[in-house]
């Protein structure tokens, strides 16, 4: 947990004097989600090969830890004045908060299945997301936008002075959400805990918003767009 504290402390060092980033705001913490995402995964595992520790405590425990980054860039308004704080707090919650959720349910599903080489795995994985993502939202879709499991999201071109926040994006994380919940009822079942049934339910729902991710906002097909012309 200590190198989790240094590695949040670093990061709020690095963004406290970079213009743009040390405002609280949707680019500051898609920046935080993408490092939380590896720095919770990795320390989850840490916990979870340990000892016999819950996953509600390591979870507090990592969600905790991103109070550090935020303390950063609360304090970073003394000399980046921010008129939009409240609204950064909602977008911190939504990328990181859920980033560290998704990361800690991934590593304890990596640990309960005893796989091996379980941070290597979380790490290929994230960075899969990372750019799997990106590349179906932009490259087959007639969109400017992306969310992501990982990094939260990019609500538009850097250069809008107002980005859009979209319904899309909260059914996305709620997406990302249920990702979270079926890797922990699989760390459940391979610890031997639980019924097969749940897992059935997050699965199905995971593939209902997947199919209707264009009427739910979370891609905008070209078929969506023409009606809307």
């Amino acid at each position: 947990m200590r190198r989790a504290l240094l590695a949040y402390a670093g990061l709020g060092l690095l963004l406290a004097p970079a213009p743009l980033l040390n405002v609280l705001q949707a680019e500051s913490a898609a920046v935080v989600a993408l490092v939380s995402f590896f720095v919770a995964s990795l320390s989850a595992v840490g916990a979870f090969d340990r000892r016999s520790v819950s996953l509600w405590h390591v979870l507090v425990r990592q969600e905790a830890a991103l109070l550090v980054p935020l303390g950063v860039l609360t304090v970073a308004q003394l000399w980046a004045p921010n008129c939009t704080f409240g609204q950064g707090l909602l977008f911190y919650a939504l990328f990181p908060g859920i980033t560290v959720v998704f990361a800690v349910s991934l590593a304890y599903a990596t640990v309960g299945l005893g796989l091996t080489r379980p941070r290597l795995l979380l790490g290929g994985l994230g960075i899969l997301i990372i750019l799997a993502g990106p590349l179906y939202d932009l490259g087959l879709h007639p969109q400017f936008y992306t969310y992501n499991h990982v990094f939260g999201g990019v609500l538009g071109p850097i250069y809008d002075e107002q980005l859009a926040v979209r319904p899309g994006l909260f059914a996305f994380r709620g997406l990302t959400l249920l990702w979270a919940a079926a890797a922990v009822l699989i760390g459940r079942w391979a610890r031997g805990h639980g019924s097969g049934w749940p897992l059935l339910v997050c699965v199905l729902g995971i593939g209902g918003i997947y199919a209707f991710s264009s009427p739910l906002g979370i891609n905008t097909s070209a078929e969506l767009l023409r009606g809307q012309l």
